[in-house]
């Protein structure tokens, strides 16, 4: 081991000790117990991009902190029929566009974004139309999003959500 590693090595070691989150790679720490859930208020939420391919189609979930605190999980999704909230069935792990970086808390800095990946297939026959989207994430009381813009029609099915995770996009 290389003396920048020992250092490294040693500094992260202390910093566990002590309680302080060590950061990741990407900038956010992947775990920091002092850090309370963040709330509603402190997040803000939008749909990025759009990717297809065979069938599948997915957009970005982003979620951009303006305070220091935590989030994790899955994001659970809910649509309106006829003026009440609905929830979508979506199954919790990878889609064809992005790998799962499972349930984990997630330290965030105010101007962190996560991201979580909302997929579905095209050219499902009769399926439920979906549209505007709320947005829940695990802990926190309120939706963190109210009626994004977000609309399928009846062709489009089989969703499934990743975790909260890194912004790849970010560095």
């Amino acid at each position: 081991m290389s003396t920048i590693h020992k250092a490294v090595a040693a500094v992260s070691g202390l910093a566990l000790a002590a309680g302080i989150g060590v950061i990741a790679g990407n900038g956010i720490a992947s775990a920091a117990p002092s850090l309370a859930p963040c709330q509603a208020s402190q997040l803000s939420v939008s749909l990025v991009g759009g990717y297809v391919g065979l069938g599948n189609r997915a957009t970005d979930l982003v979620l951009t902190s303006s305070a220091d605190c935590t989030v994790h999980g899955y994001p659970q999704l809910f649509t309106r029929v006829d003026g009440a909230e609905c929830p979508v069935s979506a199954s919790q792990g990878p889609t064809y566009f992005r790998t799962d970086p499972g349930d984990h808390v997630m330290a965030l800095n105010p101007g962190d974004r996560v991201v979580s990946q909302i997929a579905w297939h095209a050219g499902i026959a009769n399926a439920t139309p979906v549209g505007p989207l709320t947005v829940r994430l695990p802990d926190i009381d309120q939706p963190v999003a109210h009626d994004l813009d977000f609309h399928l029609d009846n062709q489009a099915g089989d969703f499934a959500v990743t975790a909260v995770g890194a912004d790849a996009s970010a560095h």
